[in-house]
């Protein structure tokens, strides 16, 4: 776990400069972590809607695909993975942020929260890695919403996202 650490700090490294503003950092952690890794359809598809945790959890593939370890590795991964890998890289940047998951039906999405100059906003780096990476970055939540993200969940990072809401998009 250390050197996976190290792997990370190596990366933020690579990303980010310390004269960097705020803003600047932000944006080249989103923009790094996505040239970083590809989404894994392959795991989103084989565990699409299961509930089979004991099959998941053995799987190699699945745990690295939902971790942020799956991205300082190179390899692909899926919602989680994107959303950890930023949300690891934010902290190391000491800018606050945290995961946001919704779910509907059977599925599931997660996507970031960061704090920038005193405002909320959301930013998906999942979701960008698709096409228009500035559609998902930096964006209310009325954005989100429209533009086809789920409602927010009822866990607790979720609950964090109603005490903190994101009320319009960087510009």
């Amino acid at each position: 776990m250390l050197q996976a650490m190290d792997q990370l700090t190596a990366l933020y490294d690579q990303l980010v400069d310390e004269d960097m503003t705020d803003y600047q950092k932000v944006k080249a952690i989103y923009e790094g972590v996505m040239a970083r890794t590809d989404y894994n359809n392959t795991v989103f598809h084989k565990y699409q809607g299961s509930s089979d945790w004991d099959a998941m959890l053995s799987d190699p593939e699945f745990v690295l695909s939902q971790t942020w370890l799956g991205v300082v590795k190179g390899a692909d991964v899926v919602c989680g993975g994107y959303s950890q890998a930023v949300s690891s890289l934010l902290d190391l940047a000491g800018i606050p942020n945290f995961v946001v998951t919704s779910y509907s039906g059977d599925m599931s999405h997660a996507w970031n929260k960061v704090l920038l100059d005193g405002k909320w906003y959301n930013l998906d780096a999942t979701w960008g890695d698709g096409g228009n990476s500035s559609q998902f970055f930096l964006r209310s939540d009325q954005s989100f919403l429209r533009d086809g993200h789920q409602d927010y969940g009822w866990d607790g990072t979720s609950e964090d996202a109603l005490l903190f809401p994101a009320q319009q998009d960087y510009r």
